[in-house]
């Protein structure tokens, strides 16, 4: 059975999911942690996001984004494509490092936000990696720290997140800690078991919440099922006309008049670097090719063509 699109809605919550390959330890060390979560706040950082909560643990993490202007999968792009050429390179392998595809849930964040913070801040908890809340409030690799003063991430909305627990500072982070110490015994996946605070009133709108890429009333999931069916089928037509990689190269050399085989040399001239960083933005952000396809056809890394891509829109 094929599987389902990814659902994402810009300007809506996001719960992510990132896993390294089965036989792979993702964090070998906190070292690795450090460079995920600098890579994560530069990206954040450039990409016009918020984000509500991350949690790092041995095998995956999890986060909470509100990507606006720029797409979620390129977002998650920009950060899996990173770490796996970090971790490549520093522990000498080649390959895959995540084994899949990341998992998302797009959330109506007026009735799932705070129950979404929780979920993601217990993590440790759940895995047995802090024993309660003292220990966790140490825990530098989830956003409960941040969130109650104790670790300064600046890309982490600490102030949106706070206002969902009152006006007040003191008053909210005191009432954000009632909330985490209600749900310490609760279930890996009770958020998504969650039953919305509306119930379906008709057979259509019960096949609705079955849905589990969203999570909100009928109305919401309706518009974000058709969201992603537009946003398909504008995908699949500038699949359908975009011109092939080298077709692509061929037209951006002549306009800048510059034989397309310098390009593929290793080189600084400017003139060249900017011929591969426009390539690289129309290729990746104009015609849907992946940073990986790009930059094979271009023989580079994927992460180097990622930033030629960025390069050239700024």
């Amino acid at each position: 059975m094929p599987r389902k699109a990814r659902i994402s809605l810009p300007g809506e919550i996001h719960h992510v999911m990132s896993r390294g390959l089965p036989e792979l330890l993702l964090f070998r060390d906190n070292n690795d942690k450090k460079f995920l979560l600098t890579k994560i706040g530069e990206v954040i950082t450039q990409s016009d996001c918020e984000c509500y909560g991350f949690a790092l643990m041995g095998t995956h993490y999890h986060l909470i984004l509100r990507p606006k202007t720029v797409s979620l999968s390129l977002i998650m792009q920009r950060i899996n494509t990173s770490y796996a050429t970090y971790y490549n390179y520093k522990y000498r392998r080649s390959g895959h490092v995540f084994g899949e595809r990341f998992k998302s849930t797009v959330a109506q964040e007026y009735w799932y936000i705070r129950e979404l913070i929780r979920y993601v801040n217990l993590n440790p908890v759940r895995g047995k990696i802090c024993s309660d809340l003292d220990e966790l409030v140490r825990y530098p690799w989830a956003s409960h720290a941040t969130v109650m003063g104790h670790s300064k991430h600046s890309w982490v909305s600490t102030h949106n997140i706070l206002s969902r627990f009152g006006d007040d500072i003191t008053a909210a982070r005191e009432c954000y800690l009632d909330w985490m110490s209600s749900g310490r015994g609760v279930k890996k996946n009770d958020w998504y078991a969650k039953k919305p605070a509306f119930m379906p009133v008709s057979e259509e709108e019960e096949k609705l919440f079955t849905d589990t890429r969203v999570k909100g009333s009928a109305d919401f999931i309706r518009k974000a099922l058709e969201y992603a069916r537009k946003s398909k089928e504008i995908l699949l037509k500038d699949i359908t006309n975009r011109p092939e990689l080298p077709d692509l190269l061929k037209s951006i050399c002549l306009k800048k008049q510059i034989p397309p085989e310098m390009i593929m040399k290793r080189g600084r001239k400017c003139a060249v670097s900017q011929v591969r960083a426009e390539f690289c933005r129309k290729a990746i952000h104009l015609y849907g090719y992946t940073a990986v396809k790009t930059a094979e056809f271009l023989m580079i890394n994927a992460s180097s063509a990622l930033r030629l891509s960025r390069k050239a829109t700024v």
